[in-house]
């Protein structure tokens, strides 16, 4: 299983250094047994008390840098930039093992992706600006 999961990954990593056009995904194998809902990030962020501790699939745009790791809807529903509207990012780590997770991150900075997590409505981020978290994300791809 874990030589499987190493060569997958292995293919991953070949053809995105070979070809720009290609489309990241990552995930950690053995996780196919969790049920999750697939919503809306808007729907979560309207009412975060709702969905805790919910294993969810979501769509947005992800953004990573310094001290940042957030997934933001795609269309920001009259939100203004100073608000931090989106959910912060806690990745399950295993799912880049072995290799470095910020060359990753940086290549999925501004492309909109989809991910499995559970909602944490306790983890509020980066000095506690965002009204949750999605944590433990076991799957990510660009779309």
């Amino acid at each position: 299983m874990k030589q499987s999961f190493i060569l997958l990954l292995s293919i991953i990593l070949f053809s995105t250094n070979t070809s720009i056009a290609q489309k990241l995904k990552l995930e950690v194998k053995g996780k196919d047994t969790i049920s999750f809902i697939k919503i809306s990030l808007e729907k979560i962020l309207e009412d975060i008390d709702k969905y805790d501790n919910l294993w969810v699939e979501i769509e947005g745009t992800y953004k990573y840098g310094h001290e940042f790791s957030l997934i933001f809807p795609s269309v920001n529903p009259g939100k203004p930039r100073t608000t931090f509207y989106g959910l912060w990012v806690d990745f399950n780590m295993a799912v880049f093992k072995p290799h470095n997770p910020y060359n990753f991150l940086n290549k999925l900075t501004d492309k909109k992706i989809r991910m499995r997590g559970k909602v944490d409505k306790q983890n509020t981020g980066h000095l506690n600006k965002f009204p949750g978290s999605i944590s433990n994300v076991y799957y990510f791809e660009e779309l």
